[in-house]
């Protein structure tokens, strides 16, 4: 049953990979990466990197086709790490900036693809088509990183690119120290702990955020 799932599995992102070629998308892999896991990335534009990234569930046939899509500025990721570097922050070594989500949550139809020995090919097929639908739902209005920092900024956190509050403080601050705005650095730090003071909100990362608040007074006030 393992080599079935191999070889479908195989077979199945070799088509999915000539679908979406087109687009720019070209198999990446990551050296910690799964083997089973399979990514596919395009550099839209300068600084800017998106990403598919993919495996099948289930230990028998039919599997179901998890599919993840994802943006990474790039130019911010590392604005922010020359920042993190100077002012000696250590407790989140690899402090990516940008945003995912699940493909099938920006598609009409929200069910899993499945695949079988049956319909590779038509799987592959269905699977980049919707991959599309979501890319340009999710991806494309948030190409230009600003969009996601207004978005931080003004709306509430599960209407964000991402509900998570690691990801609106170091997009927020790393634009703003790419874009040399320093009242955007100090809003950013502002915006972080208006959330994370919030009765009940998870303490996650306070250290983080602390030390960068830390180090953002130290440069800028």
């Amino acid at each position: 049953m393992r080599n079935l799932k191999e070889g479908i599995r195989k077979q199945f992102y070799t088509e999915l990979g000539k679908f979406i070629a087109p687009e720019g998308y070209v198999e990446h892999r990551e050296a910690d990466s799964s083997p089973t896991d399979y990514t596919f990335k395009k550099n839209v534009k300068p600084g800017v990197v998106w990403s598919l990234h993919s495996h099948l569930g289930h230990s028998k046939p039919p599997y179901a086709v998890y599919t993840i899509m994802a943006c990474r500025y790039e130019a911010a990721t590392e604005r922010l790490r020359t920042f993190l570097e100077k002012h000696q922050i250590t407790l989140i070594s690899n402090a990516p900036v940008g945003f995912g989500n699940s493909v099938e949550r920006y598609t009409q139809q929200k069910h899993s693809v499945l695949v079988s020995s049956e319909n590779i090919q038509e799987a592959a097929q269905q699977t980049a088509d919707r991959f599309k639908e979501a890319e340009s739902k999710y991806l494309l209005p948030r190409i230009d990183q600003g969009v996601a920092v207004d978005e931080y900024l003004t709306k509430r956190p599960h209407h964000w690119p991402t509900g998570d509050l690691f990801n609106c403080c170091v997009t927020i601050l790393s634009y703003g120290l790419l874009t040399n705005d320093r009242a955007l650095v100090q809003k950013g730090i502002e915006r972080t702990f208006e959330i994370l003071n919030k009765p009940g909100y998870s303490q996650r990362n306070r250290d983080f955020f602390e030390a960068l608040q830390k180090a953002v007074e130290h440069e800028f006030i």
